[in-house]
């Protein structure tokens, strides 16, 4: 993709007024009595927001594909976001997080800053690489599992993953004696948060083999929850209804248990993006 010297220099310049705003902010802070003890802790956090990005932002302000919009948010929002995220570390738990981290999380920040679920999980991640107290938490694969989201599954992600273990299920429509065909993989609970019924999501399935792909769960259909009642809501989606409808008689439906389980690397990530 081709640039020019003239982006390149007004990138520069936009990222200067970025660390000169978050100058600004520090100066102010230590000047109220009443915000100076906080101001120290802001000091110190905006200082190290303001390194970051001038170390790892100035690459991205070479590419001209979205850069105007990221450089409109790290000009007017970012050092806020960001001074927000890490105000309950330690001032002295600050610490200058890693480049493999840093830089993709920044880069993915710029140019998915408008879309909520997935600005909130690059600003929680960067806080994560920052906070000394536990230095591992971030993961550098982590910015790139993000990247590979899209906003709507984003925050579905969040409702489904820190919960550990879902019920899951798949339905087949009984051909004879011998087999039966599949029609529906991955249903699972999701509802209408007004109405509360059940809503069926077209996409949801690819949802879940993307999550699956990215390490962050796995499915398994050889296992199940045993509890009573853990499965009747299976009956009420709209896919099952609709399988019903089709075929006329709930014995010819064959429903399949199976179990979403949250890997140890998607409770990582769940650690440290939510």
């Amino acid at each position: 993709m081709s640039t020019n010297a003239d982006d390149f220099d007004e990138g520069i310049e936009k990222v200067s007024r970025v660390t000169g705003a978050i100058g600004q902010m520090i100066q102010i802070a230590g000047d109220n009595p009443d915000t100076r003890k906080a101001g120290q802790s802001l000091a110190r956090s905006a200082a190290t927001v303001a390194q970051l990005v001038e170390n790892t932002l100035l690459p991205i302000a070479a590419v001209n594909f979205g850069f105007k919009k990221a450089k409109e948010y790290f000009e007017s929002r970012f050092s806020e976001d960001m001074s927000q995220k890490i105000s309950n570390i330690p001032p002295d738990k600050i610490v200058e997080p890693p480049a493999s981290v840093v830089a993709p999380a920044l880069q993915g920040l710029g140019f998915s800053n408008e879309e909520p679920s997935l600005k909130e999980m690059y600003l929680n991640l960067l806080a994560s690489a920052m906070d000394g107290r536990t230095p591992d938490k971030a993961h550098p694969a982590f910015s790139e599992i993000i990247r590979q989201l899209n906003a709507t599954e984003a925050g579905f992600l969040k409702l489904y993953l820190p919960y550990g273990m879902s019920p899951i299920a798949k339905l087949s429509r009984k051909i004879d004696n011998n087999g039966a065909k599949l029609r529906y993989v991955h249903c699972i609970m999701v509802y209408d948060k007004h109405s509360g019924s059940a809503v069926l999501i077209p996409q949801f399935p690819q949802y879940i083999d993307n999550w699956i792909r990215l390490g962050l769960i796995d499915v398994d259909y050889g296992t199940w929850l045993t509890a009573d009642h853990a499965y009747d809501w299976v009956k009420s989606r709209p896919e099952y209804i609709s399988l019903l409808n089709e075929v006329g008689d709930e014995n010819m439906i064959q429903i399949t248990k199976g179990l979403l389980r949250t890997t140890d690397f998607g409770k990582a990530f769940v650690s440290a993006v939510f």
